[in-house]
């Protein structure tokens, strides 16, 4: 996730909370209604439920986490031990009456699919990056990937 010694983790106890309780719920079709849930959860809300229909990876988009990945974050993130920017003092992201159950998060880094340029050799693709996982056509947001440029007469290399 964003803030030093925290992790995404299954929430389930989040979930419960507002499943459990009718106040949350659409009063015509019974279900959870997400526009009812604090914005302090219900990011967390939305990727457990995605979690929980359809599995795979908690760092996710969510329908309110725009073009963000996002995730629950563990419980211990409302701990001491979590830094926030200014350095060792906790974040206040997860702690006060707005502490948040989610983080913003990357995805795990892929692994290599092959290994050809030679044993303990990085291979490097046509953007210089070398092939230690990283996938740069990895569309998290449904858009173009991201490509380096070379702009005509940039300092030339020494």
């Amino acid at each position: 996730t964003s803030h030093l010694g925290c992790e995404c983790a299954p929430r389930p106890d989040v979930l419960d909370r507002y499943m459990d309780d009718p106040l949350f719920h659409n009063l015509e079709t019974g279900e959870i209604d997400i526009e009812k849930i604090p914005f302090k959860d219900r990011i967390a809300v939305e990727a457990m439920q995605n979690y929980q229909e359809n599995g795979g990876d908690l760092c996710q988009q969510t329908p309110h986490s725009g073009e963000f990945l996002v995730c629950p974050a563990a419980k211990g993130c409302a701990g001491s031990n979590v830094a926030g920017p200014g350095g060792a003092l906790p974040s206040g992201w997860f702690s006060g009456v707005s502490g948040k159950s989610w983080d913003f998060c990357a995805p795990a880094a892929r692994p290599a699919e092959s290994e050809e340029p030679g044993e303990g050799e990085p291979g490097f693709d046509q953007t210089g990056n070398a092939q230690y996982g990283y996938d740069q056509q990895y569309g998290a947001y449904g858009q173009q990937a991201m490509h380096y440029q070379c702009v005509p007469g940039a300092v030339p290399p020494a």
